[in-house]
């Protein structure tokens, strides 16, 4: 197999543009997205949340935070400053349902550079989450760049994606999901990571939202009768420090999968 862009499989095929944004035709953030959006994702901030006590950061930002639910539930109490990032429908309802808790900045997530003049982002960030957004994006490598300015010296990002083979089979060359520009598998986002100028500490695969047990059972059963790798624990977080960052770091008291 041979490697093209973004370190994913050479006959994969990419779409051309995000189409997970606000446009005339359409506000992003309707009822239903926002209805998943409180399920979804949910064990990615949660094991932020446990890296955010134990390594004691006192800042947070977290790049494509939605209405904001997560963050505000789950990692605004355990620092001092919490702030998301977001496309405008997102934050109008971020605002409107948490503005006591957590600070927002409206901004184009394909274009992150344009939004640097904001006096939330006038400085670094001793912990970055970014779930779920980088499949969306057109080009993430202005995503990750920022991720790296941002980030404060010692300080760790948690970056979350589902990973190709275990949700669509080892086979699959193109997301059927219209919203996904691209998708990794675990080995290809690791090799990603690395190139982009990151160490990779630890990461996991976890359940995609939380459900009921009745629920996981159903659709763990259809995913391993379709076969090909497929699994319910599709989702991968990957907790990660710039290369230049101290060698030896912090404990995370895991081991990569």
């Amino acid at each position: 197999m041979t490697v093209g862009q973004y370190c994913i499989k050479d006959d994969y095929i990419h779409r051309e543009y995000n189409g997970s944004v606000d446009t005339e035709e359409q506000v992003f953030w309707n009822a239903e997205r926002i209805r998943i959006h409180e399920v979804a994702q949910w064990y990615e901030y949660d094991w932020a949340r446990g890296l955010i006590q134990r390594f004691g950061a006192k800042s947070v930002l977290d790049i494509g935070c939605g209405p904001g639910f997560k963050l505000s539930t789950l990692l605004a109490p355990v620092t001092e400053l919490a702030v998301g990032v977001d496309q405008p429908s997102a934050i109008a309802l971020a605002r409107s349902r948490f503005a006591e808790a957590v600070q927002f900045v409206e901004a184009d997530l394909d274009r992150l550079v344009d939004h640097e003049s904001h006096p939330l982002l006038s400085r670094q960030y001793d912990f970055i989450t970014c779930m779920g957004v980088i499949e969306h994006l057109a080009d993430p490598d202005p995503l990750l760049a920022f991720i790296k300015r941002y980030m404060a010296p010692g300080g760790y990002a948690v970056i979350s994606t589902c990973d190709r083979d275990r949700v669509r089979g080892i086979n699959c060359t193109m997301s059927p999901k219209p919203e996904h520009v691209r998708e990794w598998n675990a080995h290809e986002f690791q090799v990603y990571m690395k190139q982009s100028g990151f160490r990779v500490c630890t990461f996991r695969h976890l359940l995609p939202e939380r459900m009921v047990p009745s629920v996981f059972w159903n659709m763990q059963e259809t995913l391993l009768r379709l076969g090909e790798g497929r699994c319910m624990f599709h989702t991968m977080a990957f907790l990660l420090q710039t290369e230049a960052a101290d060698g030896a770091g912090r404990d995370t008291g895991d081991a990569a999968e």
